[in-house]
């Protein structure tokens, strides 16, 4: 790699109360952008565009403040105002919302998650009756919720089981103690490679609740700033789609966290350009939101998803 990452990671208590001197920094430029994210799939056009130089070129000054987890990430979001944005999904935003925490979509990211079987357990139907592991009420509970409701199965009609580590989900399905999980990369396929089975995914269900978001207030004043950012990241994703394999592969195997051994034969997907989530998906996890009571009071799409890359990445 080019640079060295600025991984900043957060722990429950002290960290979440301290604002790291490289944010201090990022912010008392005139364009920067803080974003605290997971190491996963949807944010690796981010880490490249750092890498590669593109937020430079953009006169972008980009932090990437890395948890280990989604609660971790969260609760400095949460705690620590000059985190601008955060990667994450549609059910966290109404989540955020209902705490009171003002923010907007200003683009969908890849969107890919999966549904795991195990053992005799090859299709939505072999769910019946059967152990799944998902974390409530996040954007696995919802692909779970959105996947029964493509046979009319109910959530009744399956055994939940609240799994809120993805490592251990990975760890409980190989060990045989549960029939199906919902998983995000690496952990899908890194299932797959270890021999359990794919029933389903947002690809085939046509959902995506995954985005990029940032408080609604650095959306407003800052919208140079984002767009900055988001020409970076665009720069990073046509890289990605059409420069030779060997120029990234290494690097999205120590980011992303795919086993070493899959190197050569890791099937990556087309990234797409940064763009608003579709409203239909939006308005899905809405409803779901409401249904779960997650939500006490109803949102509409243009109450969540900003405008802030209609003038640019044309």
């Amino acid at each position: 790699m080019k640079k060295t990452f600025i991984f900043i990671l957060f722990c429950f208590l002290a960290a979440c109360s301290q604002v790291s001197p490289e944010t201090n920094q990022a912010n008392q430029t005139n364009r920067s952008i803080t974003i605290a994210t997971l190491p996963v799939l949807d944010a690796f056009p981010i880490f490249l565009a750092y890498d590669r130089g593109f937020f430079e070129a953009e006169g972008v000054h980009v932090v990437i403040q890395q948890f280990p987890a989604a609660v971790e990430r969260d609760i400095a979001f949460q705690t620590v105002p000059a985190i601008d944005g955060i990667v994450t999904d549609l059910v966290g935003l109404t989540i955020f919302y209902e705490g009171g925490i003002d923010m907007v979509a200003t683009s969908a990211s890849i969107g890919l998650a999966s549904l795991i079987g195990g053992e005799g357990v090859y299709s939505l139907a072999d769910l019946y009756g059967n152990s799944v592991m998902i974390s409530a009420n996040t954007a696995m509970d919802y692909i779970l919720h959105s996947s029964l409701q493509a046979i009319g199965m109910e959530q009744d009609d399956i055994v939940s089981e609240l799994v809120p580590s993805l490592p251990m989900r990975l760890e409980l399905m190989l060990a045989g103690q549960a029939n199906a999980a919902t998983m995000a990369e690496p952990f899908a396929t890194m299932a797959l490679d270890q021999g359990l089975n794919y029933i389903t995914s947002t690809r085939s269900l046509d959902i995506n609740p995954f985005i990029f978001t940032f408080r609604r207030q650095v959306a407003e004043e800052r919208r140079e700033d984002i767009q900055a950012f988001y020409r970076g990241v665009a720069a990073a994703i046509e890289f990605l789609n059409t420069a030779p394999r060997e120029e990234f592969i290494d690097m999205i195997i120590e980011v992303v966290g795919y086993p070493p051994h899959t190197r050569d034969t890791l099937i990556l997907p087309v990234f797409y350009a940064p763009a608003p989530p579709e409203p239909r998906h939006v308005q899905h996890v809405l409803d779901f939101s409401i249904y779960r009571r997650l939500l006490t009071t109803p949102l509409t799409v243009e109450d969540v998803v900003s405008d802030i890359l209609e003038d640019i990445l044309e």
